[in-house]
């Protein structure tokens, strides 16, 4: 009977295995395809039916999206200066915005988890908070660009910035919300014996034991403010573009530059990645913050 549990217990993680890795397969085959693209020619670009592995090996595409190549047919996609001008619109953009709501939600879920009020006015202000995250975003497209334009915001990072402050505040105000209240109450009352206000309790005491919880809040955040086209689009302008609204401008009526497109996003893609692996640690602890008590 314990041969039988052990060989059944065997064939049931063999096939979690499998499962696992059939997932992985089908989440990391959209990466691979975007790195393998960026690296063909043009002729294995079209090929019928697609090859999977890569035929040729060519760095044009990254030449082309960086500035640097000499190729005619991408001059009207791709300005001179190449990606790094929207690169640096997206990490403006994205830092400032995420430092800014940040700040302003983790003050705002601490308020909600300390201050003495009723329970259910508490759950009334928490789901009007997300529920403006609930809006889609292109949705508050054209009013938010009526108003910047009369405020002559439209075009500049300090619109972009707001906007995305804006869109991201409910969702740290929501997540810290959850990491704060795993906090027990004590160590809020030993801060205030040990003569910390509320202020100063909360940021030598409160925050640093929340540190995971803000790890996985700027990872989200960092991850919807980078990805963000349909605010960037209408608020952005030639000078203020970032990255999601400069690929999608390389797909014209005239051509598609698939390989240069791909090189793009595979750019893009390596902050978020590089981001990721640094906090990992963190972003495990964060992940599964109170889960043990």
């Amino acid at each position: 009977m314990d041969n039988l549990n052990r060989n059944m217990y065997k064939i049931f993680a063999f096939l979690c295995i499998l499962l696992l890795l059939a997932v992985f397969i089908v989440f990391m085959f959209p990466i691979y395809w975007i790195a393998t693209t960026s690296v063909k020619d043009r002729a294995d670009l079209f090929a019928n039916p697609p090859n999977i592995f890569p035929v040729s090996f060519t760095l044009n595409n990254f030449a082309a999206v960086f500035g640097v190549s000499t190729d005619t047919a991408v001059a009207t996609v791709i300005p001179g200066d190449g990606i790094m001008r929207f690169f640096t619109n997206s990490v403006i953009v994205t830092s400032i915005s995420c430092a800014i709501a940040l700040v302003i939600g983790t003050f705002g879920a601490y308020g909600l988890v300390r201050v003495d009020m009723p329970a259910k006015r508490k759950k009334n202000i928490s789901f009007f908070i997300l529920s403006t995250r609930m809006l889609p975003p292109i949705s508050a497209a054209v009013p938010l660009f009526l108003i910047f334009n009369e405020l002559r915001l439209v075009n500049t990072h300090v619109g972009l910035i707001i906007a995305h402050t804006v869109l991201n505040l409910a969702f740290v105000v929501w997540m810290m919300q959850g990491f704060l209240k795993d906090i027990p109450s004590e160590i809020h009352d030993a801060a205030s014996v040990d003569g910390c206000g509320p202020l100063s309790g909360f940021l030598r005491v409160v925050l640093p034991l929340a540190a995971p919880g803000l790890v996985v809040t700027v990872i989200f955040i960092s991850i919807f403010s980078w990805n963000e086209f349909a605010l960037t689009l209408v608020l952005s302008g030639e000078g203020t573009r970032t990255i999601p609204v400069f690929i999608a401008s390389m797909w014209t009526s005239v051509q598609a530059v698939w390989g240069e497109m791909a090189a793009a996003a595979f750019v893009a893609t390596l902050p978020v990645l590089i981001l990721a692996i640094v906090v990992q640690k963190n972003l495990i602890r964060g992940l599964t913050f109170g889960a043990i008590k």
